[in-house]
C-alpha cells in the first residue's frame, strides 16, 4: 500500500490487521472496515475504541526510524486494529 504494510490475520470470527508506516514521516492511512467499530492498539498495548466513518477507518501512523534511509523496510510503531468478523467481509485493499 505505497509507504505502508498491512498484514492481515484470520483469528475466526476476529479479524487483526497490523498496519506500520516505512517512512519517516507520519502517515495517514484509511482501511476499509469490516465492522461499524474496532480495538485500536498501539505498541504498548494501549488500546482505544475507533469507529468506521463510512465504512473506512483512518488511521494516524507514526514515522520510521531510520538510521541511514529515507525508507525502511520495519520502521514506524504498528498499529493493530481488532475487529468482529472475517477478513473477506472486507472490500479488497487498492494499493495507493
Amino acid at each position: 500500500m505505497g509507504s505502508v504494510y498491512v498484514v492481515t490475520l484470520d483469528r475466526g470470527e476476529q479479524t487483526t490487521t497490523v498496519l506500520w508506516n516505512t517512512v519517516t514521516a507520519p502517515t495517514i492511512f484509511t482501511l476499509n472496515a469490516i465492522a461499524p467499530a474496532a480495538l485500536l492498539m498501539d505498541e504498548r498495548g494501549n488500546q482505544q475504541t475507533i469507529t468506521a466513518n463510512g465504512g473506512i477507518y483512518t488511521l494516524a501512523l507514526p514515522g520510521a526510524f531510520c538510521s541511514n534511509k529515507p525508507d525502511c523496510f520495519i520502521g514506524g510503531a504498528p498499529r493493530l486494529i481488532i475487529e468482529a468478523g472475517s477478513p473477506n467481509q472486507r472490500a479488497p485493499l487498492l494499493p495507493v
